[in-house]
């Protein structure tokens, strides 16, 4: 496989000018340093070379200079300091005598870097001080020189060996990761039979070798996957065309199951209700039976007194005495049928109310506290016994726009659930109910102090079929009712839990209702 695309990445090439970059900044910052390092030994070097000036005028001139000052050979004093003055880096050069005659030669007014005096004498008498001075500006200005040549000679160097090592590492290294950046992009799997290539000489193996042997692996390897995957997705193909018909006859199988469950579970439930509307009517029978006996007894009183009274008066021996006392009797049980009747009156109409509203599951405006109210004067007729205490905590002025019949079958599966279990083996017990408004809508509450529910089925206690009475009566759905009811007709939730003594319901749900045709 040829070359491709290799004037575009040698106009990219980003490698090879990080490479080159990267030599001439470090080859830079060596020959700084390199040439930091020679100027310094230059200017120490310079330096030294100044001391070693003032040692030579002291040794080679300083004996000629007593001589012609003592002699008052001016001429010869000045060409002597000219002389010193023309030593490189002396500057300036001054002879102060006792009589205050000055000679000199030089520019004083230079900076002087560095001044050394020398004390002239002849035969141990003072003549004069002699003082010579040195400035660094020639030495400098050397330095300078000599230090953009160096840098000057060093960059250019560096830049020819930089762009040679850039040659060589587009060459050896650059020209070919971009062959192997090609090859990998042509790279898919439609087109895994080409072997990766490089153009160049065999000398042994390098990373380059590795790496393009590493990626011809790979493609081998991929190839030999992509024919297993084919392979596998053809089988796999025919292995769905036989699991799909499976699972159409699997389908039709379980959707005529669930057919016969429902229709099983809908007749459970059906059951369910019957059962607590059975005993709701053995109740209302109950307690209906007695206003009715009371009216019986009383009228069989009345009866027998008004056929004794009859007789009296037949035979003329009624007396004033007993026809009062004959109407204080007819008018105590005439008193005590009419509140019987209104007794049975009220229960019946009772029972009316909650049946028609049971069978008429429509949205209604309902105040909440008598609806409540009315529901568990009818329900509480399964508690035979007078002792237990059912109170109910409502507002007067919640009116809420719901499903009666909903909240009738949710007090009497309460109810009913805490007289078969909670209040199971005792003689009393209390019921609590309660309706307050929150941020989340209405919560109802309720409550009773029985024997609460078993901890292993807490959990469960609103599936389906469950019960702590299985084989004695005991259905299961009377809570999965409930569920159902607080869910799909109240569109709220319902939650359990076990207090100290007793259990508790909370049913939370908004406090607007939307109409729902499916069946609960």
């Amino acid at each position: 496989m040829e070359l491709k695309n290799s004037a575009p990445h040698r106009s990219s090439n980003k490698l090879g000018r990080k490479v080159l970059i990267y030599i001439i900044i470090c080859s830079s910052i060596l020959s700084l340093f390199s040439t930091a390092a020679q100027i310094y030994r230059d200017y120490v070097h310079d330096l030294e070379n100044i001391k070693l000036r003032f040692e030579s005028i002291e040794s080679s001139q300083l004996e000629s200079l007593i001589l012609n000052l003592w002699d008052f050979n001016d001429d010869i004093v000045a060409q002597h300091l000219i002389g010193i003055v023309n030593l490189p880096d002396i500057s300036y050069a001054k002879i102060t005598s006792p009589l205050g005659q000055v000679y000199e030669a030089g520019d004083g007014t230079l900076r002087t870097d560095v001044a050394k005096s020398f004390e002239l004498l002849y035969e141990g008498q003072h003549i004069g001080t002699l003082l010579v001075e040195a400035h660094y500006g020639d030495i400098y200005k050397q330095l300078k020189t000599k230090a953009g040549f160096i840098l000057l000679s060093q960059f250019s160097t560096t830049l020819i060996v930089a762009l040679f090592i850039g040659a060589l590492v587009y060459y050896l290294i650059t020209r070919h990761v971009y062959r192997i950046a090609s090859y990998s992009r042509e790279l898919s799997i439609d087109n895994l039979s080409k072997p990766l290539t490089l153009d160049r000489r065999r000398i042994g193996t390098d990373e380059l070798d590795e790496l393009a042997q590493s990626i011809n692996q790979m493609r081998e390897t991929l190839r030999r996957d992509v024919v297993r995957r084919q392979q596998a997705e053809a089988q796999v193909q025919q292995m769905n065309v036989r699991l799909e018909a499976k699972v159409q006859e699997r389908t039709r199988l379980l959707e005529a199951s669930i057919e016969e469950l429902k229709m099983a579970q809908d007749s459970l439930i059906q059951s369910e209700k019957m059962a607590s509307l059975g005993s709701l009517v053995a109740g209302v029978s109950h307690e209906i039976n007695t206003p009715l006996g009371v009216c019986v007894t009383a009228n069989s009183n009345v009866t027998a007194r008004l056929k004794s009274i009859v007789e009296e008066m037949e035979q003329g021996t009624l007396t004033k005495g007993k026809l009062g006392s004959f109407l204080a009797l007819q008018t105590e049980s005439c008193d005590m049928i009419d509140n019987s009747l209104r007794r049975a009156v009220e229960l019946i109409s009772n029972f009316k109310s909650v049946a028609v509203n049971q069978s008429n599951d429509t949205l209604l405006e309902c105040n909440m506290k008598e609806l409540l109210l009315e529901s568990v004067a009818t329900i509480r007729t399964v508690f035979k016994r007078e002792n237990y205490h059912i109170s109910v905590d409502v507002a007067d002025d919640i009116e809420l726009t719901t499903y009666p019949g909903v909240w009738h079958q949710i007090l009497t599966n309460l109810m009913v659930n805490s007289h078969k279990h909670a209040f199971e083996g005792l003689d009393d017990g209390e019921i609590s109910m309660a309706l307050v408004e929150n941020d989340d809508g209405m919560c109802f509450t309720y409550r009773d102090n029985g024997h609460g529910i078993a901890a292993e089925i807490i959990d469960r206690v609103f599936d389906p079929f469950v019960t702590s009475k299985r084989g004695q009566g005991g259905s299961g759905l009377g809570m999965n009712i409930l569920f159902n009811l607080v869910h799909a007709k109240l569109n709220g939730r319902v939650s359990v839990s076990n207090l100290d003594k007793g259990c508790q319901f909370v049913i939370q749900f908004p406090a607007k209702h939307r109409a729902i045709d499916e069946d609960s």
